[in-house]
């Protein structure tokens, strides 16, 4: 198998094509990373198994989504619904099977719900500052995220040199980053870690 590490862009690509390579590819790369959750929360290599193919079917229906938006990695990504799929199945088993009490279970699944509600809470003032900018500050912004090349923008968008769209995304980011930091929620946010 090729042991090339490839872009988001296309392994988002290889899935959407159904690419065999690069599909084992990345599920080779990110294996280690949920075997050692499960693991750690007293899961046995089955589980982990399990767990991988919920999480890559869960990620290939989110990709093919329409207007699906990638805001991070895409192993961080698959890494959270992996997450969440390991914590689903604790749930529903109503226990921690191992050296953890159950009560000691529920902590830490309370934190850990805890602090996913405040990602999606950032994420909601993330979506709702960035559809306060201009068009043509989303579509940069938008196009980074997706780890478009300064060129491909400045292409796409007519604007007139890759300079410009560099300095346009600065630009963009600079507000993106005002409109959080000025929104009455945003204190809020960021005392809760």
């Amino acid at each position: 198998m090729d042991k090339k590490k490839y872009s988001d862009q296309e392994y988002i690509e290889g899935f959407l094509k159904n690419k065999l390579q690069t599909t084992e590819n990345f599920y080779e790369l990110n294996y280690p990373l949920v075997k050692n959750l499960v693991t750690n929360m007293h899961g046995v290599n089955a589980d982990v198994d399990d767990v991988m193919q919920e999480g890559m079917l869960s990620l290939v229906q989110a990709i093919s989504r329409k207007g699906f938006i990638l805001t991070g990695s895409l192993s961080n990504y698959f890494f959270t619904i992996c997450k969440n799929v390991w914590l689903n199945c604790l749930k529903r088993n109503k226990y921690y099977p191992g050296t953890y009490s159950k009560h000691n279970y529920n902590d830490q699944v309370s934190y850990i719900e805890t602090s996913e509600r405040t990602n999606e809470q950032r994420l909601l003032l993330f979506d709702e500052c960035f559809k306060s900018l201009d068009y043509l500050c989303q579509q940069v912004i938008e196009m980074r995220l997706q780890n478009i090349p300064y060129n491909e923008i400045a292409k796409q968008l007519k604007i007139v040199s890759i300079g410009a769209g560099r300095n346009r995304n600065y630009i963009c980011e600079d507000k993106l980053k005002n409109l959080m930091k000025n929104h009455k929620d945003y204190k809020n946010l960021s005392n809760e870690e």
